[in-house]
């Protein structure tokens, strides 16, 4: 993993809170009797805090900043 650099690392996480978001919130709307898949208010910001987390985790991990 060290030959990934931080900002593909920072996108990778981006996406995947994003989607990862979207759709356990779309299932329990399923799951509470809606039939249809929904916009989900707040998935930038989700999105976001993920690509914040990346970013941390770089740092601490694959450069050793935080130790």
């Amino acid at each position: 993993m060290s030959g990934i650099s931080r900002v593909t690392f920072q996108i990778v996480f981006f996406v995947l809170f994003s989607l990862a978001y979207v759709l356990l919130v779309n299932i329990y709307f399923m799951q509470r009797g809606s039939g249809n898949w929904v916009f989900v208010p707040g998935t930038l910001l989700v999105g976001l805090v993920g690509y914040w987390i990346a970013g941390y985790l770089y740092k601490r991990y694959f450069m050793g900043v935080y130790k």
